[in-house]
Order: structure tokens, then C-alpha cells, then sequence
């Protein structure tokens, strides 16, 4: 009798241990992820805060998960899910996405050393569209100032793709059982039609 009963007493003991140690296992898995979203909220607080930054070559990232990515309604982060549904690129599939937009201008002033113009003659004039505006000055006796301007919209997006370790056979039914990875494929959409990117490296740091 006495065997039994601390038998049972055994096996309560036990299944109370066990429970404890699920439940701290548990607690520990929930604390550990609520860790990482502090981590997460905590970087991208900062990175909000430096966008009024007067520094812009010195950018934090924010950190988003792909239901935040798709929920948001920022128009930059409009413009990013959009660049992504126009490449086809699936979610589960992106790796990191970049906005990018700059200004270019130059000012240039001639002046000739013959008089070119009337009396008191001089014209200013603008032309432009959406991606690209020209100033253009006249003035008497002989100066034509020019300022050329561009702005440069770009979103890129860095996804995986599964490609075959080989050259993929000319038969589809072999390429179904060719060895595979993943590679690193950059996609970048540049929105003004006068600029054309000449090079771009994507280097991933791996451990």
C-alpha cells in the first residue's frame, strides 16, 4: 500500500515537473518574442524620428513583418507594395525593399564675348514634365544661364529565387529533379525614363 501511494506521489510529482517546465518553456518562448518586438518597435521609433534628420545620407531602416508591409497605408511603403505586385514577386520571398528619390541640378552660365542681344532684352523660361525641368535665362548683352534638373525615383527590392546549381537541361522533366539553391535576384524600377542605372552591386554579408 504504502509503494503505491508513493508511487502515485511519484508520478504527481513528475507531471508537476513536467507542467513547470512547459509552462517555463513556454513563458521563455513568449518573453524571448516580445524581446524581439520591443527590439523591432525601439529601431523603427528611431527611424521614424530621424526622417526630419537633416543628415540623409546617414538612414535607419525599419524593421517590418509582411503583414505590417501590407497594412500600412505610408505612401512610400504604397509605392514599394506596388513595385512588388508589378515584378511578381511573392512575399515569402523578399528579402529587403529600398526607396530612393534624389534631385539633380547644375547651374551653367555662358557669356559670350560679342553682344548677342537688343537692348534690354531678356527671357526666362521653364520647361518641364513630372521627371525633368529646364530653366533657361537670356540677358543682354550676352549671358544664357541654364539649370538643368532631374529627379530620380527608385524602389528596390531584393528577393530569393530557386534556380538549379547546373545549367538547367533542355528537358523539363530532368530540371524537376536537378539539384537547387537559392540566389539573391535584385530587381530595381527606376520611374523617370530619361535615367538609366548603368551599375548596381548587392553584396549579402553571410556567416
Amino acid at each position: 500500500m504504502i509503494s503505491k501511494i508513493r508511487l502515485i506521489i511519484a508520478c504527481i510529482v513528475a507531471v508537476v515537473l513536467i507542467a513547470l517546465c512547459t509552462t517555463v518553456a513556454i513563458q521563455s518562448s513568449r518573453i524571448k518574442a516580445l524581446n524581439e518586438d520591443l527590439s523591432y518597435a525601439s529601431a523603427n521609433e528611431k527611424a521614424l524620428l530621424m526622417e526630419n534628420d537633416s543628415n540623409k545620407n546617414h538612414i535607419r531602416g525599419l524593421q517590418l513583418t509582411i503583414n505590417q508591409l501590407n497594412y500600412y497605408n505610408d505612401s512610400i511603403i504604397t509605392k514599394l507594395n506596388q513595385a512588388k505586385k508589378e515584378l511578381k514577386i511573392k512575399d515569402k520571398n523578399i528579402k529587403d525593399l529600398q526607396y530612393l528619390k534624389t534631385l539633380a541640378s547644375k547651374v551653367d552660365t555662358v557669356k559670350l564675348t560679342d553682344t548677342i542681344f537688343v537692348d534690354n532684352f531678356c527671357m526666362d523660361t521653364v520647361i518641364q514634365d513630372e521627371w525633368h525641368k529646364t530653366s533657361l535665362e537670356l540677358c543682354y548683352p550676352n549671358t544664357i544661364i541654364v539649370e538643368p534638373e532631374f529627379t530620380s525615383e527608385k524602389v528596390i527590392v531584393a528577393h530569393t529565387r530557386r534556380e538549379t546549381v547546373d545549367p538547367p537541361h533542355k528537358c523539363w522533366l530532368v530540371r524537376l529533379f536537378q539539384k537547387k539553391h537559392n540566389v539573391i535576384v535584385v530587381d530595381i524600377k527606376e520611374n523617370n525614363p530619361y535615367i538609366t542605372t548603368k551599375e548596381y552591386q548587392h553584396i549579402e554579408i553571410v556567416k
